[in-house]
């Protein structure tokens, strides 16, 4: 008679796929869409734009982290997926499904500095908002040095006077 091992996890048997797909499938946790609103009142358009900058922080400060973790060794190891996600999922909802499909991407094959400057041209953010998305990860690194400079150099690579385009 022959046995067969039980493979644990089934399609997901590792560790990374699992993280990734659970990155990837996590959806918003509101199930209904309130009726736009046919009057904006003053108040209402400063929190639109609050909440507009707080997702761009956040995105930007998610795309770091994940520049920064893989770039010091060329890998992401388990601990930093533990950091990753543990970011990812206290600042959920200022991350879109789009986002984190595309963070789950980077997490397995990598992102360039091109490709990181590519994204920071296309989405029109400003060196401002870098300096704040790099403070927000900060705690992450423990005043690493390494780290630190990865990022200031990063940062004179985005800097007007040395873009190429």
């Amino acid at each position: 008679m022959m046995y067969h091992r039980h493979r644990r996890g089934g399609i997901f048997n590792s560790y990374r796929r699992k993280v990734l797909f659970g990155l990837m499938t996590k959806g918003s946790q509101v199930d209904f869409v309130e009726a736009p609103k046919a009057h904006i009142h003053e108040d209402e358009t400063l929190d639109y734009w609050e909440d507009a900058f707080t997702k761009n922080k956040t995105e930007l400060s998610a795309l770091l982290l994940v520049f920064i973790l893989f770039n010091n060794d060329g890998k992401i190891s388990r601990t930093e997926y533990r950091q990753i996600k543990g970011f990812m999922k206290e600042n959920m909802e200022h991350l879109g499904e789009r986002v984190r499909l595309d963070l789950a991407g980077y997490m397995t094959n990598g992102l360039s500095d091109e490709r990181f400057i590519d994204i920071f041209t296309q989405k029109k953010y400003t060196l401002q908002l870098f300096d704040q998305a790099k403070a927000t990860i900060k705690p992450f690194f423990q005043n690493d040095g390494k780290t630190l400079l990865m990022m200031e150099r990063l940062k004179e690579k985005l800097s007007p006077e040395n873009s190429i385009y």
